[in-house]
């Protein structure tokens, strides 16, 4: 696919993703109970439609903001990560078993929770290997200079648009040895302790950094091991896999299509 059929294609989604959220906010204009809200939305016209303020940041147009900020980085790239898991655990089926033998071991047949973290070291350096190895947000997104600037002789104008390349950073040989390689075990220790390395940053760092890291954290955590604990992921022997290193490039590093059988455990 050449550069303008990507634009364009990109173009569409987006598009496509503004048509799906004018259609879910207009259903809540006009079923809008302001005794009963039901959620983030209807709290939201609630509050715009009350004359008890006059904050003009509360329009539909920062509602359409906000409401895109938590599709986009609220679900597409937590959806996005598991499924460079599953594409993981279909390419590498000994990795696979270490994570669920640890599952098995730390939580059985129960309920995962974020108390079972500290507890499942492998699953752990697994989850950081995979933000490090497949960089959801190469190039995170776009920030800008509040200031003039100069940085290692570079002059940075004020408002000038700059772009973190945290993919280089997870793939410095400086960094991590043999960066192309898929490999847990470099965030264990000799004796098994997961060890958290500095530079994976896949939330970017300072001030300005990724507001639901916490919350991402979490959600790939619970529902890797929940999925993990119910079931094997098996590769489709009537189609090839894609490449783990093979992926489809755009604001996120996503996979390309594959499918996959979920074995239930017995």
């Amino acid at each position: 696919m050449s550069r303008y059929q990507t634009r364009y294609r990109a173009i569409q989604d987006f598009e496509a993703r503004d048509e799906i959220l004018r259609k879910i906010w207009e259903e809540h204009k006009r079923s809008l109970d302001p005794e009963n809200p039901r959620d983030f939305i209807d709290e939201y016209l609630i509050r715009m439609q009350s004359n008890d303020t006059n904050d003009s940041s509360f329009c539909e147009r920062q509602l359409y903001q906000i409401v895109r900020d938590l599709f986009v980085a609220g679900t597409e790239t937590t959806s996005s990560t598991l499924r460079w898991a599953m594409l993981v655990f279909a390419h590498r089926p000994n990795i696979q078993r270490k994570v669920h033998e640890e599952v098995k071991k730390v939580i059985g047949d129960g309920l995962p929770s974020m108390k079972h973290k500290d507890d499942t070291p492998y699953v752990s350096a697994f989850i950081l290997e995979l933000m490090r190895h497949r960089t959801l947000a190469p190039l995170a997104v776009p920030h800008a200079t509040v200031r003039n600037v100069t940085f290692r002789g570079y002059d940075m104008a004020k408002g000038q648009m700059v772009l973190p390349n945290i993919w280089a950073v997870h793939h410095d040989p400086k960094n991590f040895e043999n960066p192309s390689e898929f490999n847990p075990e470099r965030f264990l220790d000799e004796d098994g302790k997961f060890n958290k390395h500095r530079r994976v940053i896949p939330f970017s760092v300072g001030p300005r950094f990724c507001l639901g890291e916490q919350l991402a954290r979490m959600e790939i955590f619970l529902f890797l091991t929940s999925i993990v604990q119910r079931f094997e992921i098996v590769p489709d022997s009537s189609r090839p896999l894609p490449e783990l290193d093979d992926g489809n490039s755009g604001l996120t590093e996503v996979p390309k299509m594959f499918d996959v059988s979920f074995k239930a455990r017995i």
